[in-house]
């Protein structure tokens, strides 16, 4: 009896499971990745500034008197008359705002405890934007005052002037800069949230020292240097990204 032989298949191969597997964290490195945020619409916040040297432009100087005798009366009488002529004299320069400061009388006392006399303080003070006259008007009066402080700063129409145009440098900051980030996350546009102006509060007054004494030979006027001011305006906010 004949035998028949029944061919058979080759078995299938299939893939290994395993290797498989371990293929694909390569397979999702290929992937470009999306930005992962934690919100819809993540905020950022940042700052930006702007800042310039602004030549001072308001000077002001105090003037004093100071003198000793034996009866207060007299003090009063000779401070109010220094004062009075002192005053008349700066009427005469229309440019200097004139005014009268601090004034008081103070009792002397020897060793022995014993009251000697009385000694009496009075101030001018003088503030102008037009240095020349004030530097002549300083001269003037110092045959009975003394020039005991001067100072410069910004004007405040000055110093609105210079934050007026640095609030606008510092806005264009910030939009260049909310941009940047725009495009650093992969975004397409964003939306202020919260925007903060600090255009600062220091005035900026700058004590300075006299480059030439009135008291000099052949100086009729002192000569001041005004320096400069420094005026900053910063930007805060926060931008929506989206």
């Amino acid at each position: 009896m004949e035998q028949h032989t029944i061919p058979t298949r080759p078995p299938c191969h299939r893939p290994h499971r395993r290797g498989l597997i371990a293929s694909l964290p390569l397979l999702f490195a290929l992937i470009p990745a999306a930005p992962v945020w934690a919100a819809d619409h993540p905020s950022v916040d940042f700052g930006c500034e702007a800042s310039r040297e602004v030549s001072n432009d308001l000077m002001s100087a105090q003037l004093s008197v100071e003198l000793t005798e034996r009866d207060p009366a007299q003090v009063a009488s000779r401070l109010s008359g220094t004062l009075d002529s002192g005053l008349r004299l700066a009427r005469t320069f229309p440019s200097v705002l004139v005014s009268s400061g601090n004034q008081f009388t103070l009792p002397v006392y020897g060793k022995n405890g014993q009251l000697t006399g009385w000694r009496g303080h009075a101030d001018l003070r003088l503030e102008s934007k037009d240095f020349q006259a004030a530097a002549q008007l300083i001269a003037q009066l110092q045959d009975s005052l003394q020039l005991t402080g001067i100072s410069f700063s910004l004007a405040p129409a000055t110093r609105q002037l210079a934050r007026d145009g640095l609030i606008v440098e510092a806005m264009e900051a910030f939009r260049k800069r909310a941009q940047v980030v725009t495009g650093a996350m992969s975004a397409q546009d964003y939306t202020v949230r919260h925007l903060v102006i600090d255009d600062g509060g220091n005035l900026g007054v700058m004590p300075m020292s006299l480059l030439r004494s009135a008291a000099d030979a052949g100086m009729p006027a002192p000569e001041f240097a005004a320096g400069t001011t420094p005026v900053t305006v910063r930007v805060s906010g926060t931008i929506e990204i989206r």
